[in-house]
């Protein structure tokens, strides 16, 4: 996994609403992959918001 693996996930995962990683891995496997996948795509929305962003200021 990108963003430095399945452990930085659930960090984000943390950091973002406040669900500690036992409440995470309580949660039915079905669960769990849906919040990763959705961390995943938000990361990675992020990512490219910032890139666009660099590649703005470098215009400049």
């Amino acid at each position: 996994m990108k963003s430095g693996g399945l452990a930085h996930l659930v960090h984000q995962i943390f950091q973002r609403t406040g669900l500690p990683p036992d409440e995470f891995w309580a949660k039915p496997r079905g669960a769990q992959l849906f919040m990763l996948a959705s961390t995943q795509i938000v990361l990675e929305e992020e990512r490219q918001r910032e890139k666009a962003l660099d590649t703005l200021r470098q215009g400049r």
